[in-house]
């Protein structure tokens, strides 16, 4: 079934506006003599005229804004929390290597001043402190890698709007060139007559 040229229609619609627009006495900003009800019903049937695929493109362009949007709201959500997160761990290894150290300056004041208890207080508090540290960079790290598997299912859901994107832009793409495809034909028909 060949396609409904709608240009013609639209072009006729427009034409026929134009003309009556044209007729119209006007006096500075203000016309006379035009029926609004007749103008609102003729920019209806243009509506109405447009071609289906024009109305499915501005549909698929709502639907994919509505995408961008609800992924980058997800996206400002998963950050925050990843990010609330880590500072919560951090603050925690914080306050455990707080409490570490204190429990060892604690105990290296009430130690005898032997030397060798001295030196034995001393590596207890360095290896305490040194596992401390250890802790902080383990809990930093295990911090790093939850908010990359985060960034990276944010990469994967923004990659498949922009592919919906593009696929809709190829689909109208295709239907544009069809109806390119379409008009060379009459145009050459016309120049022949």
């Amino acid at each position: 079934m060949p396609k409904k040229d709608y240009t013609i229609d639209i072009g006729r619609l427009l034409e026929n506006l134009k003309a009556e627009l044209e007729g119209v006495r006007t006096l500075g900003p203000f016309a006379f003599g035009y029926n609004r009800d007749d103008f609102v019903m003729k920019v209806e049937q243009l509506k109405a005229n447009l071609p289906r695929d024009i109305r499915e493109a501005e549909s698929i362009a709502r639907e994919s804004e509505k995408l961008l949007e609800r992924s980058r709201l997800e996206s400002e959500t998963t950050i925050k929390d990843a990010e609330e997160d880590a500072n919560r761990i951090l603050r925690e290894a914080n306050e455990q290597a707080t409490r570490i150290l204190e429990v060892a300056r604690l105990q290296q004041q009430n130690m005898v001043s032997e030397s060798e208890v001295t030196r034995l207080v001393k590596e207890t508090t360095e290896e305490a402190k040194r596992n401390a540290e250890r802790d902080a960079r383990d809990v930093m790290r295990q911090a790093d890698d939850y908010a990359m598997r985060v960034l990276r299912s944010l990469e994967g859901s923004v990659t498949k709007v922009l592919t919906n994107i593009e696929a809709g832009k190829a689909s109208l793409d295709r239907v544009q060139e069809g109806e390119e495809a379409a008009e060379e034909p009459r145009e050459r028909t016309r120049a022949g007559q």
